[in-house]
């Protein structure tokens, strides 16, 4: 799977969740930090969103509880979110095999 097509599905599922929450959908770059960038977008949402995105992407990484933060907390932004993953996927499988 292309980073690209990750971005995507990672983009979708934001805005889902935000729809569902009933706050504003907005645009998301290659430089936001969904986690402190975007409104009304928590860690809470970070956990729900990552859990939909391993289902979607058919990925077994269970030890991953979210993939907006690092092992240390700190928020990531999009551009380190897709590489993360993309790496994920290619040394764990999921839909990118």
């Amino acid at each position: 799977m292309k980073k690209e097509e990750i971005r995507k599905i990672i983009i979708q599922e934001i805005k889902k969740r935000l729809k569902a929450d009933g706050n504003v959908v907005v645009e998301i770059g290659d430089e936001t930090i969904p986690i402190g960038g975007v409104a009304n977008f928590d860690s809470y949402n970070g956990v729900e969103v990552t859990v939909a995105i391993k289902d979607k992407l058919k990925c077994s990484f269970d030890d991953i509880v979210t993939i907006f933060q690092n092992k240390d907390g700190i928020p990531l932004s999009m551009n380190n979110i897709v590489d993360n993953l993309a790496g994920m996927l290619s040394t764990r499988g999921g839909k990118n095999e």
